[in-house]
C-alpha cells in the first residue's frame, strides 16, 4: 500500500486487486459512477465486473484508491490495468489502462 497524507483530508490508500475483486466492489463502484461529472458506461459495474473474465489474453488487475480508515472509507478511483510486455527483446514492460 501508498500512503498518503495531506492537509485534514482522510489518509488515502491504493491497492492492486485481481480482476475478479471487481464483482466484490459493485456496489461501491454503483456509488462512485452515481458521482461522476462525465459517466463512462465501460466503468459502470453492470459492464466492467462481467467484462473482466473474458479478457483470457491479458492479465487485467485493478488499482483501486480509498480514503478513511478499515471502520469507514470511501472508494475514490478504480483503474482497470494489464501489464505487457513489448514484441521487441529487451523491451521494458508496459502498463496499458483500460479505454473506450
Amino acid at each position: 500500500h501508498i500512503e498518503i497524507l495531506a492537509n485534514n483530508r482522510p489518509e488515502r490508500k491504493l491497492a492492486i486487486y485481481p480482476a475478479a475483486a471487481g464483482f466484490d466492489l459493485v456496489e461501491e463502484l454503483d456509488y462512485l459512477c452515481a458521482r461522476t461529472v462525465e459517466p463512462n458506461v465501460f466503468f459502470n459495474p453492470r459492464f466492467l465486473a462481467p467484462a473482466m473474465p473474458r479478457l483470457e489474453d491479458r492479465e487485467v488487475k485493478l488499482a483501486v484508491i480509498r480514503d478513511g480508515d478499515e471502520y469507514r472509507n470511501r472508494l475514490r478511483l478504480l483503474v482497470p490495468f494489464s501489464v505487457e510486455r513489448p514484441a521487441i527483446p529487451l523491451g521494458v514492460p508496459v502498463m496499458r489502462t483500460w479505454s473506450s
